[in-house]
């Protein structure tokens, strides 16, 4: 029975240690969960900034203005995904984008340019107008 169990329980144990190993790279609390303090992002201080996951309804987009190609990548044939992070404010303002994934020729600062103008619906928690964190994608193909 020993032959049958001990694999298990080593196979058990490696497992639980590179569970442990991968979580020590990881920040503390997961992204969907972490409230970053104002101030880190330039925000107010009287204004919190919440996760989706923590708002009672999220902010909805109503208007997403397309970002357009740059000459430059026109001409070089760039495509790509451009992955925005900000900030949907209490007061409906597009406030501390941030871009996570970038593409050359201009594309990151054309989708930077076009988040500006979201118009959205600001995210309630408990009825009051709070702000989101949003993560926001443009994708750039060439027809």
């Amino acid at each position: 029975m020993l032959k049958r169990v001990l694999p298990f329980i080593l196979t058990l144990i490696v497992g639980v240690a590179l569970g442990n190993l991968g979580r020590a790279f990881r920040p503390q609390a997961s992204e969907d969960h972490a409230v970053v303090p104002p101030a880190e992002l330039g925000v107010a201080d009287d204004e919190t900034v919440f996760n989706a996951c923590q708002v009672t309804r999220k902010a909805i987009i109503l208007y997403k203005p397309s970002p357009g190609y740059t000459d430059e990548a026109r001409l070089n044939h760039a495509t790509g995904t451009v992955v925005l992070r900000a900030v949907l404010s209490a007061s409906g303002q597009v406030k501390e984008i941030m871009p996570l994934e970038r593409q050359p020729y201009g594309l990151t600062e054309a989708a930077i340019d076009a988040a500006q103008r979201i118009r959205f619906s600001p995210a309630l928690k408990n009825g009051r107008p709070v702000s989101q964190y949003a993560t926001i994608e443009y994708r750039f193909d060439m027809y």
